[in-house]
């Protein structure tokens, strides 16, 4: 499930002050998924099917896969003052903290909306400094817990270190791993692991053993996680390499720094994993979208030639009654893709389309005489369509 974080800066910012705009921004963030896009992104206009001229550069942002009036309609904001604010959030603004993007905030793009800074944020490592603290008083000793403990008297409250989600999973983490001693089979298997790391730096039994009573201590007599002891090994090496290829680091440091970061839900190398999973599930929609495609590409219509006349005619009648916003968001994105029976279906971006409060205008529109039009349906793939019998 996708996360964003909040950063307390926004307090001090011009989207604070206006009230809509911070609303809608907020629901925003909280709808979006990180994504990255390989090509320029080119705006789209609030309220009309046209590019402003502007192009976000290539690259990963958060994506909101839904039209205006659906951020509007989660954030509680009225229709008008929330397009408006969607409006604002994609202009330049001069009196912006941040001259990325020239201070737009959100822009709309094909499919939904695009937070610009949503990866810049989220990314950010607001515990670093705390993280830096703790490790520095592990090295001097071991044996100490360094957490910080909120003690409430009748006269005084002293203060209590900020624990983020992250801090009260590894602490949930830690007491379940504890309750679950490593064997004495397991612990030999953790110091032939060891051994093997150290095979480069020609590391001895001896190092291994005095490696794994280190890393048992450190995670409470719980086994090692082989692959994270591996990445931090070789990342280790690799970085400490002079141009002969010698290792300039000591065993022993070697050993006190990948002990040091094993267990960190922080660490860089829960940030690699965490990354991982984002790009397989932004590949995951790729595929998805591209066999949405190639099914499109296969596809055979009934008659797409009446039916796009029988949608002109729908469509001229929606116009009259039926607020330019709407038109514009909900139903010029659809195209008329085949007629079977008295079904008209129109092929829309997204399964956002398809729970429109908007068919009394739909059903008024094809009780027009002789058009013979009892139903439209908004489809996304070509599966949907059913077949006449």
């Amino acid at each position: 499930m996708a996360f964003v974080k909040l950063d307390t800066g926004i307090l001090d910012s011009t989207l604070w002050i206006e009230r809509d705009q911070r609303e809608v921004f907020i629901t925003a963030l909280l709808m979006a998924e990180p994504r990255e896009f390989q090509e320029p992104i080119e705006q789209i206009e609030i309220g009309q099917i046209k590019h402003t001229g502007y192009e976000a550069p290539p690259g990963w942002y958060g994506f909101v896969r839904a039209a205006g009036v659906g951020i509007i309609n989660r954030a509680g904001v009225d229709r008008k003052k929330g397009m408006e604010a969607l409006r604002k959030l994609g202009e330049p603004e001069n009196e912006s903290r941040s001259s990325e993007f020239d201070g737009r905030r959100m822009i709309r793009v094909n499919g939904g909306f695009v937070i610009l800074n949503y990866m810049k944020y989220r990314d950010k490592d607001h515990t670093a400094a705390e993280r830096q603290r703790r490790l520095r008083e592990r090295r001097k000793n071991p044996n100490i817990v360094t957490r910080d403990v909120q003690s409430v008297t009748r006269d005084v409250a002293l203060p209590s270190r900020n624990v983020t989600q992250a801090d009260a999973d590894a602490d949930a983490d830690t007491k379940q791993l504890a309750s679950k001693p490593a064997s004495d089979e397991q612990r030999e298997i953790d110091i032939r692991f060891l051994q093997d790391m150290l095979a480069p730096v020609k590391g001895t039994r001896r190092d291994a053993k005095r490696w794994e009573a280190k890393a048992h201590a450190k995670l409470q007599g719980s086994p090692l996680d082989q692959e994270e002891v591996r990445w931090w090994t070789e990342h280790c090496i690799a970085e400490w390499r002079d141009p002969n290829q010698n290792v300039t680091k000591p065993i022993g440091y070697i050993i006190e720094k990948v002990t040091a970061e094993l267990g960190d839900p922080d660490s860089a190398y829960r940030y690699e994993l965490r990354r991982a999973e984002q790009l397989r599930k932004a590949e995951a929609q790729i595929s998805t979208g591209q066999a949405e495609a190639r099914a499109w590409e296969s596809f055979v219509a009934v008659d797409p030639v009446l039916a796009k006349s029988k949608w002109q005619v729908i469509f001229g009648d929606l116009e009259k009654t039926v607020l330019n916003s709407s038109l514009e968001t909900w139903f010029k994105p659809a195209r008329p893709v085949d007629l079977r029976g008295t079904t008209l279906y129109m092929r829309v971006p997204s399964p956002e389309f398809q729970h429109l409060d908007v068919s009394e205008h739909i059903q008024a529109a094809v009780k027009r005489p002789n058009l013979d039009i009892t139903d439209v349906k908004f489809i996304v793939r070509p599966d949907e369509i059913e077949e006449v019998r």
